[in-house]
C-alpha cells in the first residue's frame, strides 16, 4: 500500500490502515460501471499514473487527462467523509495547477432527487443507465 499523500492522515485516532483505504476505495470503484477493479487502481498508483489521497476519514484517487485543448485533473474515485474530501480540495487544486492542469472534473453518485432526474433522462434516451453526476471546475 502506498504512503498517504495528505500529511497527517488518520482514522479513528491513528493512521488509516491499508485495510480501511482498500475498503473505502473499493466501495467507490464498485460504483464505476466496471471500468476498473481495486487492483487495477492500486497498480496504477504504484506506477505513478494515478495519485492516492488519504484524508482523516476519506480517500480519493486522481489522474491527469490530456484532452486536445485542455489538461484536466480527474478525481476518478472518492470514498468516505464528504467533509474530509472538501478539506483536501485546496490540495487537489494545487496539485492540478502544479501538473499543468487548467481544470478539474469529478463524477459522483447523485442525490435521490438527481437520481430521479437522471432516471428520466435515461428513459428518454432509451437504453442508457444513469451513472452519476458530472462536476467541473475551471482553475
Amino acid at each position: 500500500m502506498t504512503r498517504p499523500t495528505v500529511p497527517g492522515a488518520a482514522h479513528r485516532g491513528g493512521p488509516m490502515s491499508p485495510e480501511r483505504v482498500r475498503e473505502l476505495l473499493g466501495k467507490a470503484i464498485d460504483h464505476g460501471q466496471g471500468t476498473h477493479r481495486l487492483e487495477d487502481v492500486l497498480q496504477a498508483v504504484a506506477r505513478g499514473e494515478m495519485r492516492l489521497w488519504i484524508a482523516p476519514q476519506a480517500v480519493a484517487v486522481s489522474e491527469f487527462i490530456q484532452f486536445p485543448r485542455r489538461r484536466v485533473l480527474s478525481i476518478a474515485w472518492a470514498g468516505g467523509s464528504f467533509r474530509d474530501m472538501r478539506a483536501v480540495q485546496a490540495g487537489f487544486e494545487a496539485y492540478a495547477r502544479g501538473g499543468g492542469a487548467d481544470a478539474m472534473m469529478m463524477v459522483g453518485r447523485p442525490t435521490r432527487r438527481r437520481a430521479r432526474l437522471l432516471g428520466a433522462w435515461a428513459r428518454l434516451m432509451g437504453d442508457w443507465t444513469p451513472a452519476g453526476v458530472y462536476l467541473w471546475k475551471d482553475l
